[in-house]
């Protein structure tokens, strides 16, 4: 893109050559501009792998435990097979595009506000009056009726028809990462009571000392001999707070009848206004007749 290309300071087409600048500006127009799959590769390496630790490594040596039964490896395998379920649904599920056979029923599906949706405000690439609500995806290139996102990690737009699919896809990753959480979690309680961690004594093998045990060489050691599954369970903990915020903020959101397209639409609105608010004061305050001697 020829924005980028200028943003780009001549030194390192000097240092790397013409084409290897352009090659990399190419690469980043595609992950960041064009709709591609290496987000959805990213998610399936994350996700099978992920689970793959929790099978090798924890069906098959850690479950069952003191507090963990044995069936927990089957309701997590069905949780995660819906996962997959979910993600698939998203990523195959049309959004709502908008098609000159549909135009008419969209138009008449929600009114204009005259405010963010204003009539005969036509689409320039469409050639045909946005519905309101709607958006034009510039990734996808098609209008998409009640447009919410376009979602990186379905690689797909998130709109009227596909919404409920993609609460779906969030909510059960919420769900199957707390889960995750809480079994890594008391399957780490278990080895520490049943190897006696807290009342053991460690060796720092750089200087000899023993040393009693705290939470940090507690953790340690656990993180040292229990590495791929400490990993996956820390990840879990992380990706719970985060997931079930964001699906929190989307149930907000369907409930309240109110896009994040929406949103972020009327949040600048609201800071122009209160832009111009302020000026006007200022100007009131300053410049106005009735105050000048």
């Amino acid at each position: 893109m020829k924005t980028i290309k200028r943003a780009i300071s001549p030194w390192p087409r000097r240092i790397l050559g013409n084409y290897i600048v352009e090659k990399f500006l190419s690469f980043y127009n595609y992950v960041l501009y064009k709709k591609n799959p290496l987000v959805q590769i990213m998610y399936l390496i994350i996700a099978i792998g992920g689970f793959a630790v929790y099978v090798f490594v924890g069906f098959m040596r850690l479950i069952p435990g003191p507090y963990v039964g044995e069936y927990h490896k089957t309701v997590g395998t069905w949780i995660m097979m819906f996962c997959y379920l979910s993600f698939i649904i998203a990523c195959n599920s049309s959004p709502g595009i908008i098609r000159k056979s549909n135009h008419t029923k969209a138009i008449k599906r929600y009114p204009y506000d005259n405010l963010i949706y204003l009539k005969n405000n036509e689409c320039k690439t469409c050639k045909f009056t946005k519905p309101a609500r709607s958006k034009h995806c510039s990734m996808c290139n098609i209008c998409i009726e009640k447009f919410d996102h376009h979602c990186i990690w379905i690689n797909n737009c998130v709109g009227l028809n596909n919404y409920r699919y993609f609460i779906m896809f969030v909510g059960s990753h919420a769900v199957v990462c707390t889960y995750g959480a809480i079994i890594g979690i008391l399957v780490f309680i278990g080895i520490i009571e049943e190897q006696k961690l807290w009342t053991s004594q460690y060796i720092n093998y750089k200087t000899g000392e023993k040393l009693n045990a705290t939470v940090w060489i507690v953790l340690r050691y656990l993180l040292d001999h229990e590495f791929p599954f400490a990993f996956v369970t820390i990840l879990c903990i992380v990706m719970t707070i985060m997931l079930s915020c964001f699906f929190g903020y989307h149930l907000w959101l369907a409930m309240t009848n109110v896009t994040t397209n929406e949103r972020y639409k009327n949040a600048a609105l609201f800071g122009y206004f209160t832009e111009k608010l302020d000026f006007l004061n200022f100007w009131k305050e300053n410049f106005d007749s009735n105050h000048t001697e």
